[in-house]
This record gives C-alpha cells, sequence and structure tokens, in this order.
C-alpha cells in the first residue's frame, strides 16, 4: 500500500485526497449552516441577541463642565453633535458616555443605557413590541415601568454619523485608561414589574447580590433593586473597566474636580460626579 492509501476491516480503500475533499465539504456545510443561522436573525427577537452594554446617556445642567469632567477622567478627545444642540460624547474605549440637556429634565440623570444587538430592525422590533403591549421604540429607546430608557442599536453601532470630533476639552493625560462599560445597576419603584419587563428582553442569571435581580445582556449584566425608604427610581450605579490604576492619586484628582468618592472594595473606585451621578471603575485582571 503507497503513501495515499489506507485499508480498514473489510472497509475498502479509500484515496486521501477523497478524505480531503470530505472534509473540505463538511467544513463548508458547517460554516454555511453558521452563516444562514445569522441571516435567519428577522432583527425583532425577544429575548434580545444582545452583544454586550455599550454606552450611557445623561442629562446634565452644563453639558461643557460635564465634558470636561469626565474627558479628565477618561479621554480628553470628545466629539460632539455637528449640529445644536450641543452634546458631547467621551469615549470609553468600547462604547462611550453621552452627555447632553433637556429643558424639560433640569435634575442631573443617567436617562438610559445601551445594548447592541446581533441584529436589528426598527420596524419588525417596534411591531413585536405592540404585540407584547408596550410602546414603539423612540429613537430605539423602550422604557421600563420607571421611564429609565433601554436603547437598542445594532452591533458595532458606535458614535453616530452625525458626530464629529471637537478636539481636546481638557489638556493633560487622562487619569485612568477605560476598556468598556461592564455593569449597570437600576434601582425600581416595582421590583415585580421590572423584573416581567426585563425577563421580555433578557435571560435572567444568577443574583450574587441578595435583594437583586440579574439579567444577562452577554456577559454584561443589568442589576435590579427595589428602591428603599425615600430613594427615587434610578440608575443607581454603572461600571466601567480599565486598565490599573493608583486609586489613590485618581480619588485625590477626582476629589478636587469636585467628585465625591465612595467606600470601595479593592480594585474599584466609586463616586458621585460633580453633578451627583454615581460610577464605579473596575481594574480589569
Amino acid at each position: 500500500m503507497n503513501g495515499d492509501e489506507f485499508s480498514g476491516d473489510g472497509a475498502g480503500i479509500f484515496d486521501r485526497r477523497s478524505v480531503i475533499a470530505a472534509g473540505s465539504l463538511l467544513s463548508l456545510a458547517l460554516s454555511s449552516g453558521v452563516a444562514m443561522a445569522a441571516e435567519a436573525l428577522r432583527g425583532d427577537e425577544l429575548p434580545l441577541r444582545t452583544t454586550g452594554l455599550e454606552h450611557i446617556g445623561m442629562l446634565v445642567p452644563d453639558v461643557t463642565k460635564a465634558a470636561q469632567f469626565y474627558g479628565r477622567l477618561f479621554n480628553p478627545a470628545v466629539h460632539k453633535e455637528a449640529d445644536p444642540p450641543l452634546r458631547y460624547y467621551v469615549v470609553l474605549g468600547k462604547g462611550y458616555i453621552a452627555l447632553g440637556s433637556r429643558a424639560t429634565a433640569p435634575d442631573p440623570a443617567i436617562d438610559h443605557y445601551c445594548v447592541l444587538l446581533e441584529k436589528y430592525d426598527r420596524k419588525a422590533m417596534d411591531a413585536r413590541l405592540e404585540r407584547e403591549g408596550l410602546a414603539p421604540a423612540m429613537r430605539g429607546i423602550v422604557y421600563d415601568p420607571d421611564h429609565i430608557g433601554l436603547q437598542l442599536l445594532e452591533e458595532p453601532a458606535g458614535l453616530a454619523s452625525t458626530t464629529v470630533p471637537a478636539g481636546n476639552i481638557v489638556e493633560g493625560a487622562p487619569l485612568v485608561t477605560p476598556l468598556k462599560m461592564e455593569s449597570i445597576l437600576l434601582r425600581v419603584s416595582d421590583l415585580a414589574a421590572t423584573s416581567k419587563f426585563m425577563s421580555l428582553f433578557f435571560k435572567e442569571m444568577r443574583a450574587p447580590v441578595p435583594g437583586q435581580r440579574w439579567f444577562a445582556a452577554a456577559n454584561t449584566p443589568i442589576a435590579i433593586r427595589q428602591t428603599v425608604g425615600r430613594e427615587k427610581p434610578a440608575v443607581d450605579d454603572w461600571t466601567v473597566s480599565c486598565r490599573r490604576f493608583d486609586s489613590g492619586k485618581v480619588a485625590a484628582a477626582l476629589a478636587q474636580m469636585g467628585a465625591v468618592i465612595l467606600p470601595s472594595a479593592p480594585g474599584t473606585l466609586r463616586l458621585l460626579d460633580p453633578n451627583g451621578l454615581p460610577l464605579t471603575m473596575k481594574m480589569a485582571r
């Protein structure tokens, strides 16, 4: 038997080229199957086929001051909308913070967070939401029972085509190097009602914190907890994964900029920004 053949007990003789060809056909069939599975997505799937959290939107009384704070912290090379009204964007590695203002919302707030979908068809999703008894998504935003916005965008999303580079809004290097948005925690007025809303969009995951319920946006959790006492529903915290940094030096610099530093676990730095909005920075391993 030469090097191009092999035999088995009663199995006959097989040409190696035939085996290779068969393997190639199998690989092609498998890859085609994956492609067909991707093409089969309609863009209105529930639960969502998400790749994770991408950005948050803040409403602040002074957009420029807020952009200067987050630019100094994360990335001074900001973007803005090409046309009024003024709206700045601070890029966080993958993702960003959108900073705007609204006359009807004078109090600082994180008004929405965004998840990216493998495929998103806004018209088809609006029709699906209507069948589920929900209002259509305004600008791709669906509102939970407390009117906190869940924005849906298709991967890879990123900054909109209406934005332009605005140069460095502050001098000097950023205090930390952000990598991505890692998680978000909402405090809600009715845990059962918001859990029902979340379960429509996400699969529930085990919550490691008592009293919370966690939902999976790919590998980035969306957590909810019940309001306590006089608390109002809001984004209670959100976390950005960062490269390792000197927490003492960063905390001191942020305090000088008007932030309130909160008790923090090892490897994290928790704060309230000058507008009283929460943030946790977590050092990546």
